[in-house]
């Protein structure tokens, strides 16, 4: 699946032992790679803490300044026709913040429409992985090139348990317009969150 880019985002309380158990049982479910974007743990308070920061906009944490250069970079790589980002609670947060940073990167242009054509990706060899480090200081978004509707449209966003207050479309689903990106939300009924 060289044409393909998986991450995950793990949630609260979630250790360096536990985040790479469940992306190693996430790769072997989908059997694709998957980049774990972790998002470290401190305690309860703090991790509740660094959720309510990124839930009403009042920083941008770590985990979000590891997550959005690799998706990012993912989305812009012409070799890729589908990035995936799977994340769980928290990292529903971290999503959510990712994906307003990109769109504020978005250039005006046409819709997506479904019958617009797929580039085929060149074959490469498997990467092995690769450490992403949080860079020193805030995220500047005009270091980075505008990003192409076409090239959001790659993204799709699964959520479980999310607690992101807002997650919209760039581009909302209508008569033969793709939603860019793709999201869905998997939640229980009694989640307290």
């Amino acid at each position: 699946f060289l044409d393909e880019s998986w991450f995950f985002i793990n949630g609260i309380m979630t250790n360096d032992a536990v985040a790479q158990i469940n992306a190693a049982l996430l790769a072997e479910l989908f059997h694709r790679p998957i980049t774990l974007i972790q998002n470290s743990t401190s305690s309860l308070l703090v991790d509740l803490f660094q959720c309510a920061l990124d839930k009403e906009g009042w920083k941008v944490t770590e985990p979000v300044t590891k997550a959005f250069p690799a998706i990012y970079d993912a989305l812009k790589d012409p070799r890729r026709v589908r990035v995936v980002v799977i994340a769980h609670s928290q990292g529903t947060i971290i999503a959510a913040i990712v994906l307003a940073l990109l769109q504020k990167l978005l250039a005006p242009e046409s819709p997506v429409t479904a019958e617009d054509g797929v580039p085929q990706p060149a074959a490469e060899p498997y990467a092995p992985p690769e450490f992403i480090y949080p860079a020193e200081g805030a995220i500047v978004l005009d270091e980075f090139e505008p990003l192409r509707l076409a090239e959001l449209a790659k993204l799709e966003l699964y959520c479980f348990a999310t607690c992101a207050n807002v997650m919209r479309y760039s581009q909302p689903p209508g008569d033969k317009r793709l939603p860019v990106p793709y999201l869905e939300h998997f939640g229980n009924e009694q989640d307290i969150v």
